[in-house]
């Protein structure tokens, strides 16, 4: 991989095609209702009164990418892009406040025009982050870590529950992005230094999670051999904070183990893989991956406890539950059954990141409270709240394309753990979620404070009724009709619009501490299937982050969503 910084020929050219391209995003030429032509301002929606004041607008810009900037005198190896832009943008923006200034006095844009206009900013921010982030990763090495110990020949099987042997064969994952905490020495030997730690880790963490240095027999065996798992150095030739300023989704494949495909070959099977990669400014992404057959969400952070405590030092690691068939036995006859949902995938989705502060939340459990408190004698939660709204604004916008409303359903997971009785420890490692499903089959449905109580009733059904039927002798049999029953539900209803959603609220990710500090971010990508939404606690734990998958054309009717802005901010900076 090429590390080296960018020379002075291309940095200024990258700047020159970004001061062109906003040049030609405004003006374009509209017609008015007399079906004159007036030039419309593509960034604020300002009516120009002259065309030619709208070219000569468009050639100064492209008059500065053409200008010498006193910054080239600077060395290349001291160039950076900040450097080469500061002048330049100071020229840029002052020509931009004049422009607006005159557009504003002329003319007010209608509301149609304000949201066109929004979706044309929306627009130019993603041309410039693409042209901006240009990204380069280099795999650094690949190796298998074993067991510091080798696993007892009379726990050499391992038989999972039934829950895990309905549990989809694919792997989830998870990203940490940690700030440098580089104070002296280079920063490649920072890294090497914190790969070692992680790998002895690891080692030593397979020794009490011995079924994740194992391979799968079938569905519902694991051959505790002992192959161990995958670990993977990577680097990139960018900075940390170049990520987390507006996070961009598509980058995200450089730090997953999972999306490159000679990794897995030599992988072989493996059921936890993790990569470390560094950054130029010495912060660190640690991704994990990790099999779904024997992991939910809970149990992800009963083993990045103990491995993180293993690596800070500490001698008294939280020890797994290994419950396994014990819990309940896997089934012949329902080896062939899945718990997975089926949604049809769009061929083409997107995944956007929405982020609602406690104040926002505040808002939101202000105006349904009233009603909530009268019909329920409780209080609502911030994921009740939140998923609501996401939900009622997602329906709106498939109204929008459909041009009807239609029935939908959203199907939510609960961890089974703490509401079975008598309950499981949380440190049982397996499949213990569940989906229980709110329906609106009228759009009177939607209402916000409606959509709430209906979510809370749906769960308290769900706990007393259904929660409880994992135990005792009748348990497969319940499993299996619950499976069924789901299945007809989806087949006599194929017209409804299925949702699907997971909360990671208030589990505490981020206190995941290997030695240098806590994360700044963690993320999950999702790019199997389309409407799912994933909600997790922010930094500050009082916000909630959301991570919603849609249809393409949905998506680009969602991010403008009136309702759901008042509310929530697409993609602000981590830093934030």
């Amino acid at each position: 991989m090429d590390s080296k910084v960018p020379s002075d020929k291309v940095t200024q050219e990258l700047a020159r095609e970004l001061l062109i391209a906003i040049s030609y995003s405004v003006p374009d030429t509209n017609l008015n209702a007399d079906g004159a032509p007036k030039n419309v301002d593509g960034a604020n929606g300002a009516v120009v009164a002259k065309a030619d004041e709208a070219e000569k607008y468009r050639s100064a810009l492209i008059s500065i990418s053409d200008a010498q900037s006193p910054d080239a005198l600077v060395p290349p190896d001291q160039l950076c892009l900040g450097t080469i832009f500061s002048r330049k943008l100071k020229a840029l923006l002052y020509l931009h406040l004049l422009y607006n200034k005159a557009g504003q006095e002329e003319n007010k844009c209608d509301l149609n025009k304000d949201q066109e206009h929004r979706q044309q900013k929306q627009s130019l921010k993603s041309i410039e982050i693409k042209k901006m982030i240009k990204i380069k990763s280099e795999i650094v090495s690949r190796q298998t870590i074993k067991p510091s110990t080798p696993t007892p020949p009379h726990l050499k099987t391992f038989k999972m529950s039934l829950l895990d042997q309905i549990s989809p064969g694919i792997h989830g994952n998870m990203t940490f992005f940690f700030p440098s905490n580089t104070t002296t020495g280079s920063i490649s030997d920072d890294f090497s230094e914190k790969s070692k730690l992680l790998q002895d880790s690891i080692s030593r963490t397979l020794s009490v999670f011995y079924p994740l240095g194992g391979r799968l027999v079938d569905a519902a065996t694991i051959d505790c051999n002992d192959e161990g798992a995958f670990y993977i150095e990577a680097k990139v030739n960018i900075q940390l904070s170049e990520i987390l300023n507006q996070p961009e989704f598509s980058l995200m494949d450089h730090f997953l183990p999972t999306t490159d495909p000679k990794t897995m070959e030599l992988s072989n099977g493996a059921m936890f893989l993790v990569q470390f990669t560094s950054f130029t400014c010495g912060g660190v992404a640690i991704s994990l991956s990790l099999t779904h057959k024997l992991a939910d969400v809970s149990a992800l952070l009963t083993l990045l406890s103990s491995w993180s405590s293993i690596c800070r030092g500490e001698s008294d690691p939280l020890v797994p539950d290994l419950v396994g068939e014990k819990f309940l036995a896997p089934r012949d006859e329902l080896s062939a059954m899945s718990a997975s949902l089926n949604i049809n995938a769009a061929e083409k989705f997107s995944l956007r990141r929405f982020v609602f502060s406690a104040e926002k939340i505040a808002e939101l459990k202000a105006k349904v409270g009233p009603k909530f408190r009268e019909a329920l004698q409780s209080h609502p939660s911030r994921v009740e709240v939140v998923l609501a709204l996401l939900w009622k604004c997602a329906v709106a916008n498939k109204k929008l394309k459909k041009g009807s409303f239609g029935p939908t359903v959203l199907f939510q997971a609960v961890n089974l753990r703490k509401r079975m009785s008598p309950p499981l420890p949380e440190t049982a490692i397996g499949n213990f979620i569940w989906p229980f499903m709110v329906v609106a089959n009228e759009e009177k449905d939607l209402d916000l404070d409606e959509l709430v109580i209906r979510m809370r009733k749906s769960f308290n059904e769900f706990n007393s009724t259904k929660a409880n039927m994992f135990r005792g002798e009748e348990a497969p049999m319940s499993i299996m009709a619950a499976l069924k029953e789901r299945g007809e539900f989806l087949r006599n209803n194929r017209e409804m619009t299925v949702y699907k959603c997971s909360s990671w609220c208030k589990f505490p990710l981020y206190d995941t501490d290997f030695g240098w500090g806590k994360p700044l971010w963690h993320v999950s990508v999702n790019k199997l299937v389309t409407n799912t939404i994933a909600l997790a606690d922010t930094r500050s734990r009082d916000g909630i982050e959301a991570l919603f998958t849609l249809d393409d054309e949905e998506m680009a009717l969602f991010e403008q969503n009136e309702e759901l802005l008042k509310y929530a901010t697409l993609n602000p900076s981590v830093y934030a």
